[in-house]
């Protein structure tokens, strides 16, 4: 909720602001922010054949901040984190 805020805030101000939603067990951004799509998220990134980065960016959710959405909880957050499979 503060992370947020925090990142609507600073793009309110003028800033470009990339929210990415690390938290893997739990995720909760996309609850805040719902995503106009169901796209890839940050799961997907760190898995082997990641997607390209565009298509795991939701760019201009509000004016100045984009957001990369989680993808999904994960059971071996851990292990994906540090590159192991």
């Amino acid at each position: 909720y503060l992370t947020v805020n925090l990142a609507a805030s600073l793009a309110y101000a003028d800033l470009k602001v990339l929210l990415i939603d690390a938290n893997l067990r739990r995720p909760g951004v996309d609850r805040m922010i719902r995503p106009a799509v169901l796209t890839p998220g940050l799961r997907d990134c760190l898995a082997p054949n990641p997607p390209p980065l565009g298509d795991v960016i939701h760019e201009d959710v509000l004016p100045g901040l984009s957001v990369i959405y989680a993808g999904g909880e994960v059971g071996n957050a851990g292990e994906l984190l540090s590159g192991g499979t």
